[in-house]
């Protein structure tokens, strides 16, 4: 009865609308594969990286080139997080020692990255040009993907609490069948966390980043964080070239 007057005074007469919205975040989803190829430079693909800007090398690691994880147009996604409201492409390389990297932050601008990961973030692709990529032995199945027509309505994992909840917010979260944390590579959403809460959200020092995306194991891409794990990408705050990576498997 408290809850539910607290909700009456804030405008609220519906508790259970009052909980979905307070939970609710939008996200847009990745499609991978399953479309007719058109291999436009400028697509969307998993397991492949095709613009670049004149002056960037290619990321190595071990002094072996990364792989090509993904190559992301936003301009055709439903719906974009604010924090990626300034871009139109990411691309995102790996390593395949990603876990034995010392670092797990980079700097986007950095022209010839050193490292277990990168990522590239373009405001305009108006003056990519196409990579002649170097001999990286990718083993990932090269994937042209388009983001789904609309955008999908997510909420938090109520195992792994990434807001204070509410008994009343929990028991909405583990009732209701359509209110699960979406899987897939995601923009914006809620990160599927499967241990914990990022680790920039357990280091109040690193307060300054803000999860962006999610990108999960694509069984069939043969990519996998681990066991089967995911990855978050996170943006800071107070720099916006600054990025950070936490992956996690059971």
């Amino acid at each position: 009865m408290l809850n539910f007057v607290r909700n009456l005074l804030n405008g609220e007469t519906n508790p259970e609308a009052y909980v979905q919205n307070r939970l609710e975040r939008p996200a847009s989803l990745l499609e991978i594969g399953g479309m007719r190829p058109t291999n436009a430079p400028n697509s969307t693909y998993f397991g492949d990286v095709r613009l670049q800007l004149p002056d960037e090398i290619w990321p190595e690691f071990h002094g072996k080139p990364l792989w090509p994880l993904c190559q992301l147009n936003l301009t055709t996604a439903p719906y974009r997080p604010e924090g990626l409201s300034d871009l139109e492409m990411i691309t995102v390389f790996i390593s395949e020692h990603f876990m034995e990297m010392a670092g797990n932050v980079v700097d986007s601008t950095d022209v010839a990255p050193v490292g277990g990961w990168f990522i590239r973030a373009y405001s305009s692709m108006a003056e990519l040009v196409e990579i002649a990529p170097p001999d990286h032995d990718c083993p990932l199945f090269i994937q042209e993907s388009r983001w789904k027509k609309s955008a999908y309505s997510d909420y938090p994992n109520p195992d792994k609490e990434l807001i204070s909840l509410t008994e009343e917010e929990k028991s909405f979260l583990l009732d209701e069948d359509e209110v699960e944390p979406l899987d897939g590579l995601k923009l914006g959403g809620w990160p599927n966390c499967l241990q914990s809460r990022p680790w920039w959200e357990e280091k109040p020092s690193q307060a300054q980043f803000e999860y962006m995306l999610q990108i999960d194991s694509v069984a069939q891409s043969n990519w996998s964080w681990g066991d089967g794990g995911i990855g978050f990408l996170a943006r800071s705050r107070q720099n916006p070239n600054k990025w950070a990576l936490d992956y996690q498997f059971q």
